[in-house]
């Protein structure tokens, strides 16, 4: 991994962790919030400075941001800021120096019976990283992972992707994955990735007829031996996987 992704990456982990807005981070590392966007992009690289304060947030070294892929965070940021800080998922405070001692300000995830489990909330910000690396492939102004969290959370009305709860996860999965096949259509996509375009289908495929159509994997079998002639999705050539594709997505607009 790129040290520049792996920036991006840790950013997006305490924006999502600690439930913080954009602007909130920025004005925590006293910088722009148009320069944070380019750190979350992976397109600019931090100063030492910001890097020090992130480290000091997060309660890690500086070498654990750059040499790591997934530094294990504090429970709580214990920080200062020069500027006002408004907080979405704690405490609210403001008007903080970072020569002063250090007040806590956010305070992390707790688990609630019924929420996504430790398994399932990995497969979800699996789906929101993979999104956001291919909206940086194909788009100009692309969404971070933090973005596409926010995206899930509207959907499923809840302040914390966490609380969409274990019985809308298989629903937030179809809903990550479609986004994800949408990005594989995209003729930006680079189509010579193969695998990954077809692996795109198959979830989009099997998530629609599991979650939005209840049917079995014999029943999608089935279907594609009565449509095609073959007996396994892996059978059909691309052409055939996109128009499969596309009639499942047919079937979920008619239901």
């Amino acid at each position: 991994m790129e040290l520049k992704e792996r920036i991006a990456l840790f950013l997006q982990h305490l924006l999502t962790n600690y439930e913080m807005r954009q602007q909130d981070l920025a004005d925590l590392l006293g910088i722009s919030l148009g320069s944070l966007a380019g750190y979350l992009a992976g397109k600019e690289m931090p100063r030492i400075e910001v890097l020090v304060k992130l480290s000091e947030i997060g309660g890690v070294t500086v070498d654990d941001i750059l040499k790591k892929d997934d530094p294990e965070t504090k429970d709580t940021i214990s920080v200062n800021s020069s500027k006002n800080v408004t907080v979405i998922g704690g405490v609210v405070h403001g008007d903080f120096n970072y020569n002063q001692p250090a007040k806590k300000i956010y305070y992390k995830y707790t688990y609630q019976p019924g929420d996504l489990t430790e398994e399932q909330a990995a497969k979800i910000l699996d789906l929101a990283n993979q999104i956001a690396h291919r909206e940086r492939t194909v788009k100009k102004h692309s969404k971070t992972q933090a973005a596409i969290l926010g995206s899930l959370k509207k959907k499923f009305k809840v302040a914390y992707y966490r609380k969409i709860g274990e019985g809308n996860y298989d629903k937030a999965v179809t809903y990550l994955e479609q986004w994800r096949g949408r990005l594989a259509r995209s003729k930006q996509f680079p189509k010579k990735d193969e695998d990954a375009f077809r692996k795109d289908r198959y979830g989009a495929v099997f998530g629609i007829a599991k979650n939005e159509l209840g049917w079995s994997k014999k029943d999608v079998d089935d279907y594609i031996y009565d449509k095609f002639g073959v007996t396994s999705i892996k059978d059909l050539d691309s052409s055939q996987l996109e128009k499969l594709y596309n009639i499942m997505h047919a079937f979920k607009k008619k239901k």
